[in-house]
């Protein structure tokens, strides 16, 4: 009687393979855990806030809507109109003033993006900042409202799959600027002023708010300043010395509520001499004194 050959010698000898032992695992290349959110915002700015000239290692989308702002960006300062989309790259100075009475809503969207998935979308490699800006339709800016809601969602939740989520929203929300920012789309702005000088003069009110005596020194070097300040004052409303005042004011209201620093030290940080002074300078602006500011902050 013939034995039965072993199935997995027949198999050998017909050179069939065997099945394989258990499968390892796939290596998943997750290209999507470089594609994060920092922060997300919405706020309505008050009238003649601003938001300091400043820069940070990551990448900004930034939507005006329900009313208009003037951007300090690439050297430039432009009149941004509601509904613009702008995107800042990581180390790019930035900023801006409300120089009106509206309190326009400001979207922020603070993210990294892998020098991988930055190839895929190259509009937001362009580096001529000017080209950036993007006029969106209305059904636009609906779509980018929904998808921050949707990716502010998975931002705030804790769970590990959310991370995924997260990424997966930020991508899908690029991915539409990408296409809204191409050329045909794109909105060139035209600078509110063609004097680089005036935006110099406003990054050194900011450079010098908590410093009154360094202000008036610098304002002192400023070649023509006097017909500077008319321009300064049409561009943004105020003239330079009122902005200085109310720059220097909103770093005191931050600093009242904010930290514990007395009245005194506060005056003492922002360069005053006499904490009456202070104070007196305080009520010209916002109306109240510090202390019912601290105590009840923006009411």
């Amino acid at each position: 009687m013939s034995k039965t050959p072993h199935p997995q010698l027949s198999r050998e000898k017909a050179g069939v393979e065997s099945p394989p032992g258990p499968l390892a695992a796939p290596e998943f290349k997750d290209d999507w855990s470089r594609l994060r959110a920092i922060s997300l915002r919405c706020v309505h700015t008050a009238p003649q806030s601003y938001c300091q000239w400043h820069s940070h290692p990551f990448h900004e989308l930034t939507l005006t809507t329900e009313g208009t702002t003037l951007n300090g960006f690439a050297g430039q300062l432009v009149p941004v109109s509601a509904n613009t989309l702008f995107h800042y790259r990581p180390g790019e100075q930035h900023g801006f003033w409300n120089d009106n009475r509206q309190r326009p809503r400001i979207w922020v969207v603070h993210f990294t993006l892998d020098s991988k998935l930055e190839a895929g979308l190259p509009a937001f490699g362009k580096t001529d900042a000017t080209l950036r800006p993007c006029q969106l339709t209305i059904p636009q800016v609906e779509t980018f409202k929904w998808l921050f809601m949707r990716l502010s969602v998975e931002h705030s939740q804790r769970e590990p799959s959310c991370a995924l989520a997260e990424a997966a929203w930020l991508h899908l929300l690029l991915v539409n600027v990408h296409r809204w920012a191409q050329r045909e789309f794109a909105t060139s702005i035209a600078p509110a002023t063609g004097r680089p000088e005036i935006l110099r003069l406003w990054q050194t009110i900011q450079e010098t708010a908590g410093r009154p005596a360094e202000f008036a020194r610098r304002i002192k070097d400023v070649p023509n300043y006097n017909s500077l300040r008319g321009e300064f004052t049409a561009v943004f409303g105020v003239s330079p010395s009122q902005m200085a005042l109310r720059t220097r004011m909103q770093t005191a209201k931050s600093l009242l509520i904010e930290t514990p620093l007395s009245i005194k030290q506060i005056a003492d940080e922002l360069g005053y001499v006499r904490q009456h002074e202070f104070s007196r300078m305080f009520h010209r602006v916002t109306g109240r004194s510090p202390t019912d500011w601290r105590e009840n902050p923006g009411n």
